[in-house]
């Protein structure tokens, strides 16, 4: 039997949109080691994390950034198990998050080529997938060097193939389940579009799926919190109570009322400037074609309803973003979710129709401005924000290695610090000490608290940032020094300052900071108290 195989109409976008990725990335990647003055660093620290959490779990079997102690510092297990895996085979280079993320991204243009090649035309299809390499935006995610990218990966194939279910009863429900459990095992946000379509199919009377569905996702939940918990942990990841407000899960009766009353701050949308206009780009798509009965297959609509449902939940239930990365999924279902839309448009009526014209256009208009905007900023951002954790967090790494080297020192960010040197890390923020944590979430965190957890570790130096922690800094902690940057982009605060508990530890401490002076790169000021 003669089997057709796709021809150019097919790969020509899936090239275009490929080499255009490939091509903005490398220029990235170029400029980011250009100002970290020729080292490849990622830009945030906290693939640092992921990378000391997967080497200590590789080589010793222990969750945690070092061996002495399990710590729940990941909410993406399934993130640390893939680069565990690659760091046993040998991959231990600080770039393959880096290429991996590179790989996924290459997988999500194919993926969304193929899903949409029977909608849409090639011309649109290239214009799609440019848009979900600059919206999203696929490179800054590679220089995260995180789980996003693969998580985008997952949620386009959940999302569609429930689409399929929920409007043509199509088999291969066991797939479906097993993609939904990689998706929260990549991050916890999969819940998102798992629990809209769970609803979705109870709605429907489909108990047994629904059910089944909802089993499914929660195995990687379950399973860490059941680990955690085993080894002194909590069952939600440190990583996710801090970002939601750590006092408001005191308790499990405390934690149900809070995630109870985050359904009000669905209004923070409002705060989110391209989720926004995606999502009502869709809300009004799916309206418009309701009103005049346009044709659109029930699969294209299912999927634009799961990514309106999947955005309003997360606007409820994510209270930070931080540098294109948490709502990066909802740029890539909300860009294929008005392509489909539109697809279904008949160009010469919108010719011929200016109430039409009118209609699409204002859509048009309200989509592109925020997400063009967001492009924009990440190509701009991106290699100043790698500046930036070079100048701190690397040269911290490089400091503390060099003059602590097997101490403990007290920092907030623990990545770099983590995966470059061989410090003990006491975690002013709790990600990775249990008992900060257990301090931050029963509101008991005090500078007397932190003073007395500072010195059961032997902490013999500090380094953090003074605006967000200043209510908790003990009065008997001595200021010696800073480290000033500007053009600060990646990084919470320009300026990491220095502490030391004891009269000694300050000598110390301040003969060290005065002998690293003269390595510090380029627009990192050393700056004494008495400056």
């Amino acid at each position: 039997m003669n089997v057709r195989r796709p021809g150019a109409a097919y790969w020509t976008p899936l090239v275009l949109a490929a080499s255009l990725y490939l091509v903005v990335t490398a220029v990235l990647t170029i400029v980011a080691t250009q100002k970290a003055g020729g080292s490849f660093v990622y830009a945030l620290d906290d693939p640092y994390i992921h990378l000391a959490v997967s080497r200590t779990l590789a080589r010793f079997g222990v969750w945690g950034i070092s061996p002495e102690r399990f710590a729940s510092v990941s909410s993406s297990p399934l993130w640390t198990l893939l680069l565990a895996a690659t760091i046993k085979l040998g991959g231990t280079a600080v770039w393959w998050p880096f290429a991996i993320n590179v790989g996924a991204g290459i997988a999500l243009l194919w993926t969304v080529n193929h899903l949409t090649a029977g909608a849409i035309t090639p011309a649109s299809r290239a214009w799609l997938m440019v848009a979900i390499v600059l919206v999203t935006p696929l490179p800054t995610l590679a220089l995260i060097g995180m789980e996003h990218t693969l998580q985008a990966v997952f949620t386009v194939l959940f999302v569609w193939r429930a689409s399929e279910h929920l409007t043509a009863r199509q088999r291969g429900w066991f797939g479906t389940c097993a993609i939904a459990m990689a998706l929260v095992g990549l991050r916890y946000e999969g819940l998102f579009p798992v629990f809209a379509v769970a609803c979705w199919l109870a709605w429907r009377g489909r108990l047994t799926a629904a059910a089944s569905l909802a089993s499914a996702a929660a195995v990687p939940v379950v399973l860490l919190g059941l680990y955690s918990l085993a080894h002194g942990g909590l069952a939600l990841p440190n990583s996710l109570l801090m970002k939601s407000g750590a006092a408001r899960f005191g308790s499990f009766g405390d934690g149900v009322a809070a995630v109870a009353g985050d359904w009000i701050n669905v209004g923070s949308i409002y705060e989110r400037p391209s989720q926004l206009a995606l999502t009502l780009a869709v809300i009004l798509l799916l309206a418009e074609s309701t009103l005049t009965r346009r044709p659109v297959t029930a699969g294209h609509r299912a999927f634009g309803i799961l990514f309106v449902a999947t955005s309003l939940l997360h606007a409820s239930l994510v209270k930070a973003e931080w540098f294109f990365r948490y709502d990066a999924y909802l740029m890539v279902l909300g860009v294929i979710a008005v392509g489909l839309l539109l697809s279904a448009f008949d160009r010469q009526r919108w010719r011929t129709a200016s109430a039409d014209a009118l209609a699409v256009g204002t859509i048009i208009v309200l989509l592109v401005l925020p997400p063009f905007t967001r492009a924009v900023n990440a190509l701009v951002m991106t290699p100043a924000a790698s500046a930036n954790v070079y100048q701190q967090q690397y040269q911290m790494a490089r400091f503390f290695q060099r003059f602590y080297p097997r101490e403990a020192v007290a920092i907030n960010d623990i990545g770099a610090v983590s995966w470059f040197g061989t410090s003990r890390v006491f975690d002013i923020a709790g990600l990775a000490s249990q008992e900060v944590m257990e301090l931050w979430r029963h509101g008991t965190m005090t500078p007397q608290a932190l003073d007395a957890a500072a010195a059961r570790q032997n902490v013999s130096a500090v380094a953090m940032y003074v605006r967000v922690f200043a209510r908790i800094i003990p009065p008997t902690w001595q200021r010696v020094g800073e480290w000033r940057i500007t053009n600060r982009v990646g990084v919470s605060e320009d300026t990491v300052v220095f502490f030391a508990r004891t009269p000694a530890d300050a000598d110390r401490l301040r003969a060290s900071l005065d002998a690293y002076r003269a390595q510090l790169p380029a627009g990192v000021e050393y700056v004494r108290p008495s400056q």
